[in-house]
């Protein structure tokens, strides 16, 4: 292991299958049965557990605890962690070979293998730096990322996404609706609006009431959370009464 450091959330998040009803699942053996002993294992619960043991079955973290006799993997002096959570990320945010987030005109841009390959880069250095879980808020592109990494065919940890981002502008609050209709039907996990301008812009709130109420009402309606883009006092203060969870933005970030 290069590091010390071993995440045991990555077992935990990483597969999930369901079984059909009209098939019943094999008996698990004994030897599908992996275990790790360390010198410390947080259990994500609060505790601390000295010469800890984790056992995974299958997919599954299935006990936690102080066992003694033989283990599959011994971590010795090392520390055993859950997976940790980022809920936000850009996993797409890179820089182009012109040394740039983005590039200037008559610049060459970047080609798909490129994009590809950063792309990937940040999935590697975010799962191996212990992340397992990330929530990505923006990207339209990132339902293929997401569904490939749940199958198993890219690397990288569980990913969460909003598959856009919603700008009320001028759109009507039912307009606001069908659009959140639309994000789940197509798949997002999450909702993204925002409540203000840029803070290049000032961060000045940019939106009705009606607005925020209907996108976070319509989310909480659809089963899904609501996070807004907030800069200014007023537009915090407007999620928090639509009841969206709102992510502040200091002007240092």
């Amino acid at each position: 292991m290069p590091t010390r450091l071993l995440t045991a959330g990555l077992v935990v998040l990483s597969v999930s299958v369901a079984t059909p009803r009209a098939q019943t699942p094999a008996p698990v053996r004994a030897a599908d049965s992996v275990t790790y002993r360390a010198a410390r294992v947080l259990d994500g619960r609060g505790r601390s557990i000295a010469n800890g043991v984790v056992e995974v079955r299958g997919s599954k973290i299935v006990a936690v605890d102080q066992r003694k006799g033989a283990v599959t993997h011994d971590l010795g002096d090392a520390t055993l962690m859950p997976g940790m959570i980022d809920v936000h990320v850009h996993i797409d945010w890179h820089f182009q070979p012109n040394g740039l987030f983005g590039f200037r005109t008559g610049q060459e841009r970047e080609n798909a293998e490129q994009t590809a390959k950063a792309i990937q880069a940040n999935l590697d250095a975010t799962l191996d730096a212990g992340f397992t879980t990330v929530q990505s808020l923006g990207a339209r592109g990132d339902k293929d990322l997401r569904d490939a990494i749940a199958a198993g065919t890219t690397r990288g940890p569980r990913l969460l996404s909003s598959l856009g981002q919603l700008q009320p502008g001028t759109q009507t609050p039912e307009q606001l609706r069908e659009r959140v209709r639309q994000l789940k039907a197509q798949g997002a996990d999450v909702i993204k609006a925002f409540a203000s301008g840029s803070i290049r812009d000032g961060g000045k709130m940019n939106v009705t009431q009606e607005q925020l109420d209907a996108v976070c009402g319509e989310a909480k309606t659809q089963g899904l959370r609501s996070l807004i883009h907030a800069h200014d006092p007023a537009s915090i203060m407007a999620s928090i009464k639509a009841g969206c969870y709102c992510r502040p933005y200091s002007p240092q970030r």
